[in-house]
């Protein structure tokens, strides 16, 4: 899940950090009662609830807000830098990462794979169990980190743009066939790639242009019309519950090859909820941009990587007691996230931070050694 700058950037939106901590809030509900009940239909779910035992529409949240964050920058005019693009982006999601992989070896002796975990290579949910469950995002993640470089380096060369027409038609072509793939043949597991998830980045990609070009004609309409934002988000959350709802109900963990129209359904929901947050301050506006969302939000990362492991010793490995009443459920999965949550302030502390401090230094020492050289 992308981080692309320090929280204290000032090219960061304020909205940015605690939409990302909603994002993985619904993860972790998504994986605590998944883990709890089961991952399958669930039909006689109560009304409201697919949020929660559907959570995991906030990777499509995630997948959105990094094609929104990523290219932003580039659809500003940033130079394209792919040396240190992608030295930036692997010290971001790199140490931590490598981090869980030792991790997960330690606790499944599954030492052969963890050179290929390394590289991203044949990450499946039984990968270096249970740290491995989440990384499948995380590769789609990296993907799209080598998809942008190459269509904005296309785009800025006049000579080679008419290569962005067979790209892109391959991404397309890519996307229908697997769209339509039958489950039995291996190659519709391609939908949990770039291949199948780039309409959502996208999505992104297109809110941040909007932002670019009409950010301050939409903004001065939003301080005169802050109800339109109401109106937009009640909009855009009743549509996520409704998909949502009947995702749970009718395929649970099976919707991603029984309904993969969901996850388009689901971005195009997302990006009226961010296009609100980020144009409007409406009535409410705190309960989804607040200093709690925030804190989440900078410690996301560490969460997405450490949470599976966290439950997983607390609710499947041996446990000494399974929470049965509504009321022994809500408190649990609050400690569970609370301690999730501590061990990630500590991880990003003391492992992520540091690499993040690097970067910004060694942009301006090489900057510093080019024009000693010339």
């Amino acid at each position: 899940m992308s981080h692309d700058m320090l929280p204290e950037s000032k090219n960061r939106l304020e909205q940015c950090e605690s939409i990302r901590g909603l994002a993985i809030l619904l993860v972790f509900c998504f994986h605590y009662f998944g883990d709890l009940r089961g991952y399958l239909a669930y039909p006689d779910m109560k009304t409201g609830m697919g949020l929660l035992y559907g959570g995991n529409t906030g990777v499509t949240l995630f997948f959105l807000l990094s094609g929104f964050l990523i290219s932003r920058p580039f659809l500003q005019g940033a130079p394209l830098q792919i040396r240190n693009f992608l030295s930036r982006r692997a010290l971001r999601i790199l140490p931590m990462f490598y981090v869980s992989i030792l991790i997960g070896a330690v606790i499944s002796q599954q030492w052969g794979n963890v050179l290929k975990s390394m590289f991203f290579y044949d990450i499946g949910l039984g990968t270096l169990s249970p740290m491995g469950a989440v990384w499948w995002s995380l590769a789609v993640e990296v993907q799209f980190y080598l998809v942008l470089p190459l269509l904005i380096w296309l785009a800025r060369r006049p000579g080679w743009r008419l290569l962005l027409i067979p790209l892109l038609a391959a991404l397309l072509y890519g996307y229908m066939l697997i769209r339509s793939a039958p489950l039995t043949e291996d190659w519709s597991g391609w939908r949990d790639s770039i291949i199948g998830r780039w309409p959502v980045f996208l999505t992104g990609a297109v809110l941040a242009w909007v932002y670019i070009v009409f950010g301050e004609r939409l903004q001065e309409y939003g301080r005169k019309q802050a109800w339109v934002g109401l109106v937009l988000v009640v909009l855009a959350l009743g549509l996520l519950v409704l998909l949502c709802d009947h995702r749970v109900r009718t395929y649970g963990i099976f919707a991603h090859g029984l309904w993969y129209d969901y996850y388009m359904l689901d971005g195009l929901a997302w990006g009226l909820f961010v296009f609100a947050l980020l144009n409007f301050r409406f009535f409410g506006y705190r309960l989804f941009v607040n200093p709690l969302l925030h804190h989440l939000g900078i410690w996301s990362y560490s969460i997405y990587l450490l949470h599976s492991g966290v439950l997983f010793f607390a609710l499947r490995h041996e446990p000494l007691w399974l929470p049965s009443s509504r009321i022994e459920i809500v408190l649990t999965g609050l400690v569970l996230l609370g301690v999730a949550t501590l061990l990630s302030a500590l991880t990003y502390r003391y492992i992520e931070r540091p690499f993040l401090r690097v970067r910004p230094n060694w942009s301006a020492a090489r900057a510093s050694s080019s024009v000693l050289a010339n």
